[in-house]
């Protein structure tokens, strides 16, 4: 995998989910994520859910030392969107957590469901061993299945429990974005802190195994795309 675009060196992240039109963060929680070094960046990030409006259940990342964050004591997915125009510096994180949040979300549905405990446990030892895409989809995720996901995962673990599960799956989707270094603080602030990014260009190992490189063929080829599937046969001695 090439990262493409710069990441923040440092991200210190409070993460809010609620099935409400707003949220509010107390100064108690938005106080941990300034700071005066240029290399660590405060994030506020917001994932709203309610099946009776349209929501899209994607995260609303922002800057949280932006005076549009910290002027305002309510904050809806309307203002935080217009706060996100404002912060071009972060596009390219952002598009990183929209283009993975989907995939990731169905990957670890299963697991979520079983608790913040395990889900932890997983995450953990997966990111530790470079392994947090192994289980990710090959297909693209449509909208009506990430909506689908994200109702059954909060029918399933109410408003409360969703919220320490979401916390947890947005700290290693930063760990999927590139972080090598990602800490969750189960008390305390900030909620995640993310540290030492794969760069632009850099290239990180993704190197896939046998069963994996067998499944890539086979899709192709039931995708009716056989030239494809001749070339990974050809760059990929184990399979023959």
């Amino acid at each position: 995998m090439v990262i493409q675009g710069n990441l923040p060196r440092t991200i210190r992240a409070e993460v809010k989910f609620t099935g409400s039109s707003s949220i509010s963060v107390p100064e108690r929680e938005l106080e941990p994520l300034t700071s005066t070094d240029p290399n660590i960046t405060g994030l506020l990030a917001a994932l709203f859910w309610s099946d009776g409006k349209n929501m899209d259940g994607r995260w609303l990342v922002v800057d949280a030392s932006d005076p549009l964050v910290l002027r305002r004591s309510s904050l809806t997915p309307e203002y935080l969107r217009r706060a996100i125009i404002s912060q071009p510096s972060l596009a390219s994180l952002r598009r990183r957590i929209d283009d993975l949040w989907p995939a990731f979300l169905l990957a670890y549905l299963d697991t979520a469901k079983k608790g913040h405990l395990a889900l932890s446990k997983e995450l953990q030892s997966r990111h530790a061993k470079g392994q947090l895409q192994e289980p990710l989809p090959t297909h693209e995720v449509l909208a009506i299945d990430h909506k689908a996901a994200m109702s059954e995962l909060v029918e399933h673990s109410g408003q409360s429990g969703s919220g320490r599960i979401f916390q947890r799956l947005f700290a290693y989707l930063l760990g999927l974005v590139g972080y090598r270094t990602v800490t969750v603080n189960t008390i305390g602030v900030p909620d995640v802190v993310a540290s030492d990014p794969a760069q632009e260009n850099e290239q990180v190992d993704l190197r896939i195994t046998l069963e994996e490189s067998r499944r890539l063929v086979r899709h192709c080829r039931e995708a009716g795309d056989a030239d494809l599937a001749l070339r990974l046969l050809s760059q990929d001695r184990r399979l023959a």
